[in-house]
């Protein structure tokens, strides 16, 4: 959402270069010309909070392969296991629309990678190393630590 807010910073620079350029003289223009801007930012800021929820993408740093491999990794404070269904069914987890994506993630049905947690409650959304957000079903981890529900 950065280019929006550059046009957004360039129509207000315009508007406040005609103020100074003519003046009262075409003050309406100008003040249309203002509230066209602060209506534009009120948009971006609408846009950029359902991206923020909508877009469920974000740059990977790990792959599940390489996150496989190593068995942990350290991201945004903290230390990010995995645990296998194939080891543990979780069939008791109450995790609507369960799927596993095509990355070998457990995901639930609005597409976030389930996730335990003893340090986040139930719910909780929070972005992971993998390339998606995750969400927090189930607990009973080290403090500190999110385990990362996988299909490998």
């Amino acid at each position: 959402m950065k280019a929006p807010m550059t046009v957004i910073l360039a129509l207000f620079i315009l508007c406040n270069s005609t103020s100074q350029c003519y003046g009262n003289t075409d003050q309406i223009f100008v003040d249309k010309c203002i509230i066209s801007v602060y209506a534009a930012i009120d948009a971006v800021e609408a846009d950029e909070v359902a991206d923020d929820w909508n877009d469920m993408y974000l740059d990977p740093i790990y792959t599940s392969s390489e996150f496989q491999y190593l068995g942990e990794v350290y991201y945004d404070g903290w230390r990010w296991t995995w645990y296998s269904e194939n080891v543990l069914p979780g069939g008791g987890l109450d995790i609507p629309g369960r799927y596993v994506d095509e990355n070998l993630f457990v995901c639930d049905g609005d597409g976030y990678i389930c996730l335990a947690s003893s340090t986040l409650p139930y719910g909780t959304v929070l972005e992971t190393p993998f390339g998606k957000y995750g969400k927090v079903y189930d607990s009973g981890c080290d403090e500190g630590t999110v385990d990362v529900y996988v299909s490998f």
